[in-house]
């Protein structure tokens, strides 16, 4: 399914449905308290992909000197492998730079090998595991950096990222 969503900041609005993809994505989902803070937290950043009113995606982090720390990313199921997590990343990486960061990390569920390929095809790479970091189910994870976001390299690869992006968003259906 190709959607053509909208990236914006997330309001206060959108935290409804923010928390409803979040638990149908998550075993343990945020409290709305939660997101009603980083919505106002000058170090946060927090994005939605919304088609028309409805969110269908969304993703934060938080920046401190030249560091970025992606706290979340989610879709909803139905929209799902259709590019929308990695335009979120994308305007999330392009947000980073625009406040100074010049590396990036998070965590991933060790058993979440959709999120490790989306995030290695940043450039991210696994660099150490958190035992039982994971509270709900005591899972591990896996720590992934990325460094070097203003050299020419990472610049290209992202500019290439997007216009594979904006390829797929306008070529028509195959239909079948």
């Amino acid at each position: 399914m190709q959607v053509l969503a909208a990236i914006q900041a997330m309001a206060l609005e959108d935290i409804d449905q923010v928390v409803e993809i979040e638990r149908q994505s998550f075993p343990t989902s945020w409290h709305p308290d939660t997101y009603r803070n980083e919505v106002s937290n000058p170090r946060a950043c927090y994005l939605v992909a919304k088609d028309g009113n409805l969110v269908i995606g969304f993703a934060g982090m938080w920046v401190a000197a030249d560091e970025a720390h992606i706290t979340t990313v989610a879709v909803r199921p139905e929209h799902r492998r259709a590019g929308i997590a990695k335009r979120l990343i994308v305007e999330l990486i392009r947000q980073a730079i625009g406040r100074k960061a010049t590396r990036i990390t998070l965590e991933v569920r060790e058993s979440n090998l959709a999120a490790q390929r989306l995030y290695e095809g940043f450039g991210f790479t696994a660099v150490a595991i958190l035992s039982g970091y994971y509270r709900d189910t005591g899972e591990d994870a896996l720590v992934m950096w990325m460094n070097e976001l203003e050299s020419s390299k990472f610049q290209q690869m992202l500019e290439r990222i997007e216009k594979e992006l904006s390829r797929s968003a306008v070529e028509p259906e195959d239909p079948d």
